[in-house]
């Protein structure tokens, strides 16, 4: 306690807001003062740290909740895409790293950055294209994270 008053009294001294002769009421006001702004602090940093724990947690529970698929769109053109659980808020706002295996475990990653979880259309959706070495029918996709992009 005496090393803690001490060091309020130099700084006290170093601001020029008290004199050497300072009460020590006067520094125990400033010194529980001190206290009182580092019990905010760490307050809202606690804070902090349970919103991106929840957040997290949001995450890891909605990559069980995707559903996630490969489509032929065209002759050479295969796409993955997905559709977001029903009530989402997160379309847009999500990234979803993927991997595209073929049959003898071949696997092509892939992402979308701005994932929209808007179904399996190849006209008007936010499917990606990939190019994977089999047919859209033998290819399986698992989503390997969901994240927020940066």
């Amino acid at each position: 306690m005496r090393i803690r008053l001490l060091a309020v009294t130099l700084l006290c001294l170093a601001s020029g807001t008290a004199s050497a002769t300072a009460e020590p009421s006067t520094l125990k006001q400033r010194s529980l003062g001190i206290r009182a702004e580092e019990a905010q602090r760490r307050t809202a940093e606690a804070a902090v740290h349970q919103k991106e724990q929840a957040d997290r947690n949001h995450l890891a529970a909605l990559r069980t909740q995707i559903r996630i698929g490969v489509k032929a769109c065209g002759q050479d053109d295969i796409r993955v895409g997905g559709v977001l659980p029903d009530g989402s808020e997160d379309a847009g706002h999500i990234r979803v790293n993927f991997t595209v295996y073929c049959p003898g475990n071949i696997g092509v990653r892939g992402a979308d950055n701005d994932f929209q979880g808007d179904g399996y259309s190849c006209v008007g959706s936010d499917m990606v294209q990939v190019r994977i070495p089999c047919e859209a029918k033998q290819a399986r996709v698992v989503l390997d994270s969901v994240s927020r992009p940066k």
